[in-house]
């Protein structure tokens, strides 16, 4: 079962929308179905007792923000049985900029090809872009959650820029644009 998960509970409730034309896949077995206008598909060629995962395919028919608030599960088909499975889907937020270095004359300029990271809450590195040559950067998809910008260590010493300290942004479950 396949839904846009409004409020970010990660359970089918009021308000949130079933997603039709998703893809399921069970990776290891090489099939897929997609769901119907109730959010449901069924696999229905699994081999019995093969271990294989299965996910949501983002790819499929999701709409450009869409990110799987689950990332699938390993499972081992049994005849007869049914397992049931849900994936909440989320809007994934947006997040561009321009980095600029202060030339100690009062001017600003755009710093090109320089990485910035994004950090979530715990400290891990979920996402990277660099600069383009007017300082120009976009994340997109970000997942719902709490994350810090910085600029790469290496790159900033190369491109000889003084990295500011940390940035927090918060990204709702509506698709949050920065």
């Amino acid at each position: 079962f396949v839904f846009l998960d409004k409020d970010g509970d990660n359970a089918f409730t009021p308000g949130d929308e079933p997603i039709q034309d998703a893809s399921i896949a069970a990776l290891q077995l090489n099939d897929r179905a997609i769901t119907n206008e109730d959010g449901e598909a069924f696999l229905y060629n699994l081999s019995p007792r093969r271990v294989t995962d299965i996910i949501v395919e983002e790819s499929s028919s999701f709409e450009n923000n869409w990110v799987s608030g689950f990332q699938g599960v390993s499972i081992r088909p049994r005849a007869g049985s049914v397992i049931y499975l849900q994936f909440p889907i989320h809007r994934g937020g947006e997040m561009n900029g321009v980095a600029i270095a202060d030339t100690g004359n009062g001017e600003t300029i755009p710093v090109p090809d320089l990485q910035l990271d994004l950090y979530d809450s715990e400290g891990r590195r979920v996402m990277s872009d660099s600069t383009d040559d007017d300082g120009y950067y976009y994340f997109e998809r970000i997942p719902p959650g709490t994350y810090y910008l910085l600029a790469n260590t290496e790159t900033a010493r190369r491109r000889h820029v003084i990295r500011p300290p940390l940035q927090q942004f918060s990204f709702g479950y509506e698709g949050t644009k920065i």
